[in-house]
């Protein structure tokens, strides 16, 4: 994950482009996204075991002007048997050597099976490994005992804080919230229904760039938000991955809280009230580099909203107010867009899945009928003598 969410793309080479999920530390840290115990039940907040926030909000970027390209934690490896993903295992080490922790991951995920002959994997489908812009992404690269180590003497056998429990199931899938009318009235029941089903139609036609075997379809989580951040609309299609339920839902607020009357130009420096942004816009000018990137520049005109969120989860911006269940935090990553009837914000549209430009195109799928007005645009304006951007696709999306 820290190979593709760092300043540039490849970590170290001087003057690339950003990679695509800068800022997804920000995710996922345990802020309420439906405040339903029925929903909450089924898809549990993504807090650490003691209660409280995740560790994005604990750690963050250890250099949060993210010169370093080599901070990384490794340790996480997903369990496969015969190409499927079961599971996933986690090591955490206070040893200096953080290699440690990746080959003991290693080691637990491809274990004999319990009373069977085969084992675990990781064995990803053909060809193995994820090309995004023709560079292979890194799998488990301590797959061996690192260098100078030896397994050291039994000092106790300790206790679980989770004991081993069996597998509960895939999470749900389908609607996992139903899609009605918010308390608003920006949107009737139809609209989202609408507007979930042409992001679907979209994504089943467009080709993902995380997914094996090459030639898949991409798999979205899909959200919708009435003007005061209320999720109306949340569908989970087959197979897409779990922490984007986070990510979809907290896209769909910003879009009502950034297309809004209520934010301020703190919020956004240099962006007139009442342009249209997506968080492709936000994350372009929240990066410490402007425009992203470019080595030796300043940070961009968004950049104290990125340190403002990462100090302050669980709101929007620097005027929103508390943390409420309205508020899940800021994605600082493509893939959402206001949603407009007749020149007006009705509501908010998040989608998270795949590949950035995928996301985008997914949503510019589900926004058929919901346009923001083309000329309120944010990629109408120059900041800086830069072009602020609103969407970009992946070329050839659907072959």
């Amino acid at each position: 994950m820290r190979f593709i969410s760092g300043i540039h793309f490849p970590p170290g080479v001087t003057n690339q482009a950003p990679a695509d999920l800068y800022g997804i530390e920000n995710t996922n840290r345990g802020c309420t996204l439906i405040n339903d115990p029925t929903f909450q039940s089924k898809i549990p907040p993504a807090l650490a075991l003691g209660g409280g926030f995740g560790l994005g909000v604990l750690t963050g970027k250890a250099d949060v002007m993210d010169s370093n390209p080599t901070v990384v934690n490794p340790g996480g490896v997903p369990i496969f048997y015969k190409n499927a993903v079961l599971g996933g295992i986690g090591v955490v080490t206070t040893s200096s050597n953080l290699n440690v922790a990746e080959y003991a991951a290693f080691a637990g995920s491809t274990a004999a099976r319990s009373g069977a002959a085969d084992r675990f994997g990781p064995s990803p489908a053909p060809p193995g490994v994820v090309f995004i812009g023709g560079i292979a992404l890194p799998f488990v690269s301590q797959t061996a005992r690192p260098a100078g180590l030896s397994a050291g003497p039994v000092v106790g056998t300790g206790s679980y804080v989770v004991a081993p429990a069996n597998s509960p199931g895939p999470p749900p899938e389908g609607d996992l919230i139903t899609a009605g009318a918010g308390p608003m009235g920006g949107l009737s029941a139809a609209d989202v229904k609408q507007i979930l089903d042409n992001a679907e139609a979209t994504a089943n036609m467009t080709r993902a760039a995380i997914r094996l075997p090459l030639g898949s379809k991409v798999r979205m989580v899909i959200a919708v938000a009435d003007l005061d951040g209320t999720i109306i609309g949340l569908r989970r299609m087959q197979d897409s991955t779990v922490f984007s339920i986070d990510v979809a839902a907290t896209k769909a607020r910003n879009m009502v809280y950034f297309n809004g009357t209520i934010r301020t130009a703190a919020d956004l420096n240099g962006v007139p009230m009442g342009t249209a942004v997506t968080n492709r816009t936000i994350s372009f000018g929240a990066q410490p580099l402007y425009p992203p990137g470019i080595d030796g520049s300043n940070a961009g005109p968004f950049f104290n909203l990125y340190t403002m969120d990462l100090a302050s989860p669980c709101t929007q911006g620097f005027q929103s107010g508390a943390a409420n269940s309205n508020k899940s935090g800021i994605v600082f990553f493509p893939g959402s867009a206001g949603l407009f009837r007749n020149g007006r914000l009705a509501g908010g549209l998040g989608v998270s899945g795949d590949g950035v430009d995928q996301d985008d195109y997914v949503t510019n799928g589900g926004t058929q009928g919901f346009e923001a007005p083309t000329n309120a645009r944010a990629d109408q304006i120059m900041d800086q003598g830069v072009r602020l951007p609103y969407f970009k696709f992946p070329r050839n999306p659907t072959n």
